[in-house]
């Protein structure tokens, strides 16, 4: 029932998505290769079978229309989003059958043996991601594409990549509002014709998208909710170094694998199977150690680094994770696990440590008006995701946060400041700056700076 709420949420964005229509066509008007009098048909046809309940029937409309006219953003747009909404009903009586279950054989979810994964869900949410991206390609000025996009993340709760989507979606937010206000728009069906297009409620759409947002800042801040690192997927022989091999499942055990490297203690391979197992099994039993022996036995070997910077993302060690993804690119540029966690931490920086770092800005600007903000956001940070568990390795975010509490005059708070700047400065921060800010909020003998 926990995630009822989410479904939920994705379902009234994806209900709210139905309503674009007008702006994929206003892209699809610059393209040569669209037949938009043609096109017009085929999406009035298909929206009247869709609302007429005959969701599969429309689907396959719009598939029949795209295996000839490819470049349709209209026709990504709808897809995507009819596949989606399809994906979120299909998962919500899953979740309301098992909920169901569970109330009529009086268990408890603890209880009950793994559900198989919903192949027709994940079907449907395949094939609205692809849809998903390629209205991104064709329209990728167009904020509801990234929206929408942002929906299918979060349904495959790839956390991180739905907050980096929502951001380029907002990044556009200005300018397509202004485009987007007038009571009608025209958009040109061919060069002979205009007809005049009632426009989205883009506002709800964007309202839409910033709720989504607040709800992934709570997710990737929860100590137990990992974001979605890519986890390196082949185990190596390690009689034979490092060739790729297929290893029974009967023998991918935490005993077997020890006992590997008991009669191999300086192949390098035993060390990192059984890291590997750990990592794909949520247990931290020797990960770590595990992969520091790896890269002491073969620092040549990318797959050292890349595995324990994998290790370190899913502990939210991210400050670690980037140096060892820097080196185990460095060593192979060609990785798809080392390259998929390299831009998994540069869209979390660009979005989430950005917006985090932008928000206490704000907070600390209005702090330094009126200093009983500060009290308000002392009181509610217990209510809050949390500002710095979403980095928790951050220098740059504990010095923002700090910030906050510096703008005031009473020492409680002066004191918190130079505790979060002392680990800023712990973390690798600027020295001089901090050391500055921490005199700055420092009694006299209480309180000494880092270097």
């Amino acid at each position: 029932m926990k995630n009822m709420s989410k479904w939920k949420l994705l379902l009234n964005a994806a209900m709210a998505a139905i309503l674009s229509v007008n702006a994929a066509l206003a892209v699809a008007a610059d393209n040569p290769k669209i037949d938009l009098a043609q096109q017009k048909i085929v999406m009035d046809d298909a929206d009247a079978l869709f609302n007429s309940g005959k969701h599969e029937l429309a689907l396959d409309k719009i598939e029949d229309y795209l295996l000839e006219n490819s470049d349709s953003a209209a026709a990504w747009e709808k897809s995507c989003v009819w596949n989606l909404q399809a994906s979120i009903e299909v998962s919500s009586k899953a979740a309301t059958a098992t909920s169901t279950a569970l109330e009529i054989s009086g268990t408890s979810s603890s209880d009950m043996p793994p559900i198989k994964v919903n192949t027709v869900a994940d079907a449907l949410l395949a094939k609205a991601e692809y849809s998903c991206q390629r209205f991104v390609e064709l329209a990728p000025n167009n904020p509801e594409a990234h929206f929408y996009l942002s929906n299918v993340f979060i349904a495959k709760q790839w956390y991180v990549h739905a907050f980096w989507q929502i951001a380029k979606g907002l990044e556009f937010d200005a300018d397509a509002a202004k485009k987007l206000a007038a009571t009608t728009v025209a958009v040109k069906l061919n060069p002979a014709e205009t007809e005049l297009v009632k426009p989205i409620n883009y506002a709800e759409i964007v309202t839409a998208a910033k709720n989504n947002r607040y709800y992934l800042l709570d997710k990737i801040g929860d100590s137990k909710v990992n974001i979605e690192v890519k986890l390196p997927s082949e185990y190596v022989d390690a009689q034979n170094n490092f060739l790729s091999t297929a290893v029974p499942a009967s023998e991918l055990t935490f005993v077997a694998l020890s006992a590997a490297i008991d009669k191999a203690p300086k192949v390098a391979a035993g060390y990192y199977n059984r890291a590997l197992y750990g990592l794909q099994n949520y247990s931290s039993t020797n990960v770590e150690n595990d992969f520091f022996k790896v890269i002491e036995l073969a620092p040549k070997w990318f797959a050292g680094y890349s595995g324990l910077a994998a290790y370190y993302i899913q502990s939210k060690n991210y400050k670690q994770a980037r140096s060892l993804l820097e080196q185990a690119n460095a060593l192979n540029s060609n990785d798809a696990t080392t390259n998929f966690n390299a831009d998994l931490l540069k869209m979390f920086d660009e979005s989430v440590l950005a917006y985090t770092i932008e928000e206490l800005v704000k907070i600390k600007d209005a702090v330094a008006v009126n200093e009983d903000n500060l009290r308000s956001f002392d009181e509610t940070l217990a209510n809050m995701a949390g500002y710095i568990r979403r980095d928790p390795t951050s220098a740059e975010l504990y010095e923002a946060y700090a910030d906050v509490y510096a703008q005031s005059k009473g020492q409680y708070y002066r004191d918190n400041a130079a505790k979060y700047y002392q680990q800023a400065l712990q973390l690798g921060g600027n020295t001089d700056r901090l050391n500055t800010k921490l005199a700055k909020v420092t009694i006299a003998g209480n309180t000494s700076g880092l270097h």
